[in-house]
């Protein structure tokens, strides 16, 4: 009943020859996500669909946090 986009990552070497002028071996720039989006029917938008079935009366939920991260790889 859902579909849950948890986690991607987008990421891309530089080539060596250009990054050799400045006497680097490896240079990677990235960005990732994490708990991005959660495909499902207007009933189940707000919950979150692997958490256990009890813990929903408690009042102990809280919102997914979406996180977004860059960085970059070096190797001289």
């Amino acid at each position: 009943t859902y579909l849950r986009l948890k986690s991607v990552e987008i990421g891309y070497n530089i080539p060596e020859k250009i990054v050799s002028k400045a006497k680097i071996q490896n240079l990677r720039i990235f960005i990732n996500g994490f708990n991005l989006y959660t495909f499902a029917n207007e009933y189940a938008k707000n919950l979150d669909p692997e958490r256990e079935e009890g813990a929903y009366t408690a009042d102990l939920t809280y919102p997914l946090m979406r996180s977004f991260n860059f960085g970059i790889n070096l190797n001289f």
